[in-house]
């Protein structure tokens, strides 16, 4: 298991967020998890990458402990976080914004310099846009931009949260296609996502929140035959 979570509440303040809460994320696999809004999904991501400290509970990266590691620490372990809103610096370019991804492992210039290019043959769209300023791009390729600066890391876990949010049908199916594709190439995903049906479609497991408590998991199959899951999240 590349990370397994077991019993975790986090709060914000004195408000539970998350209760009890267990999942694993096997190598190479892509997760989905379903809620809706308010139901602990970003606090679950913002958890995972040490943003938000576990309450209780543990979180084990590849055998390692991680509930009480630094964001920074837990990024050089493998873990990236693709955050809700995409938060890139508007007023630094393409290249800037990519290579700010890589800051842990700015030493490696070589090596960033090819996860550069990697990047853009995910999405050659950065390569065309390299000096133009974040702020000015479309929302479709901030977003782009957004999931190859998580990418500069080198992950071995990517956190996906929302990536299709407020885009265009097109758009959407190119980021999903190659959400799929950075998978295939061997990073494991956990995507936080509101279309539902296009996340179920591509992930391997999935696990429903519901007021920060995970309701029901299961296969992609299992999930899109659940009446529940398709009452509430597949409009059938």
């Amino acid at each position: 298991m590349l990370l397994e979570i077991k019993n975790i509440d986090t709060y914000y303040g004195r408000a539970r967020a998350l209760e009890n809460v267990s999942l694993g994320i096997e190598e190479k696999s892509l997760v989905t998890i379903l809620g809706a809004n308010g139901s602990g999904k970003s606090t679950l991501l913002n958890t995972i990458s040490g943003i938000l400290k576990p309450a209780k509970g543990t979180m084990i990266f590849e055998g390692q402990p991680i509930s009480s590691l630094s964001t920074d620490a837990i990024v050089k372990l493998g873990i990236s976080q693709c955050p809700e809103g995409r938060r890139l610096f508007p007023e630094m370019t393409v290249m800037q914004n990519l290579r700010l991804g890589a800051y842990v492992r700015r030493a490696d210039r070589e090596g960033v310099e090819k996860d550069v290019e990697r990047v853009c043959e995910f999405f050659p769209v950065l390569r065309e846009r390299r000096d133009q300023f974040a702020g000015t791009m479309s929302g479709g390729e901030q977003q782009m931009l957004a999931i190859g600066r998580a990418l500069m890391c080198r992950p071995k876990l990517l956190l996906l949260d929302e990536p299709s949010l407020g885009l265009a049908p097109l758009v959407v199916a190119k980021i999903f296609e190659v959400i799929q594709e950075i998978n295939q190439s061997g990073t494991a995903i956990c995507l936080v996502e509101q279309n539902a049906s296009m996340a179920i479609k591509i992930a391997s497991k999935g696990y429903v929140l519901e007021s920060g408590t995970i309701v029901l998991a299961g296969t992609r199959e299992e999930l899109q035959e659940d009446p529940k899951v398709k009452k509430a999240y597949l409009g059938v």
